[in-house]
């Protein structure tokens, strides 16, 4: 739409510009005309082609007639001045619609430098998480204690499995219901808070930044801002998104449902791979119609 708006401007100058010329070629021929008539009037006949009356009276009628040139000459006069203001009012539009677009190409430029910065060191963080888990060996010579080191985005694989482990625990003698599944959903997901918070608290804080600024940005249209978060979303692995997943399902998440309903940041995610597929019903109260589209990547 815009390139349409665009074209019909040009075309809207180019247009003004064209008669304006012409209407200044007019201009221009009555002006000499009228000076050729004055020369007429006021030379001696001798020296001129056609005869011109000698007495008062008769050159008198002539100048009435003159008076005709005049007001022909007062109305391209005055349709001259028109067209000139009507070119330089679409001169100033088209000035002030480039001066906005400008303006909007700054400060689009400003948002994607703020933006790519947030997301690069949010990766940044991301990549030199590190933790380290304790392994126990039993062994004919006796128990041992290794210690193994995880990085990245590893790290987050493994806060997925120890989730996992937590809801079991809470989970395996009760029969499925959705009050109850939120609710060990949420001592679980408190489990790995006390375990991992200084990492899962601040990935998530980090995360719901970009997204904050993301949203809060006013001169982007719906569609762009969609866009920069499949850019964000395409920097998260199955594991970060089936985490944002429970951690929206808790108190602490709620924040990020308008997020994640938004920007479908959960198109995609493949519902048997959650701690158990009965999961996704518990989304369709933040998610709405992307509930109910089930879309497993599919759409």
């Amino acid at each position: 739409m815009n390139s349409e708006s665009s074209y019909n401007d040009n075309e809207t100058i180019a247009f003004i510009k064209k008669y304006y010329k012409v209407f200044l070629l007019i201009l221009v021929c009555v002006i000499g005309f009228w000076l050729i008539c004055a020369c007429l009037i006021l030379l001696p006949s001798k020296w001129c082609f056609i005869s011109i009356p000698e007495d008062i009276s008769s050159r008198g009628q002539f100048g009435d007639s003159f008076n005709i040139v005049t007001s022909f000459i007062s109305v391209f006069t005055l349709t001259f001045l028109i067209i000139g203001l009507i070119y330089q009012h679409i001169q100033l539009s088209t000035y002030k619609k480039d001066s906005e677009q400008q303006q909007k190409f700054t400060n689009k430029q400003s948002f994607e430098n703020t933006l790519f910065q947030m997301l690069s060191f949010h990766n940044d963080v991301v990549n030199s998480t590190k933790i380290t888990i304790s392994k126990q060996t039993i062994s004919s010579e006796g128990n041992s204690t290794t210690d193994e080191n995880m990085y990245g985005r590893d790290c987050f694989k493994y806060f997925y499995s120890c989730l996992k482990q937590y809801y079991e625990s809470y989970s395996s003698f009760d029969t499925f219901s959705i009050p109850i599944e939120l609710e060990h959903i949420k001592d679980a997901f408190g489990d790995l808070y006390s375990a991992y918070g200084q990492h899962i608290g601040h990935y998530f804080r980090r995360l719901f930044g970009i997204f904050r600024y993301l949203d809060d940005c006013k001169f982007l249209e719906t569609d762009e801002k969609y866009d920069y978060a499949r850019i964000v979303k395409a920097q998260m692995s199955n594991f970060e998104i089936k985490l944002l997943f429970y951690n929206a399902l808790t108190p602490r998440g709620s924040d990020f449902v308008k997020y994640i309903n938004d920007y479908k940041l959960l198109k995609g995610i493949i519902t048997e791979q959650l701690l158990t597929p009965e999961h996704w019903d518990l989304a369709k109260g933040f998610c709405g119609s992307f509930w109910e589209e089930r879309v497993n990547g599919e759409k």
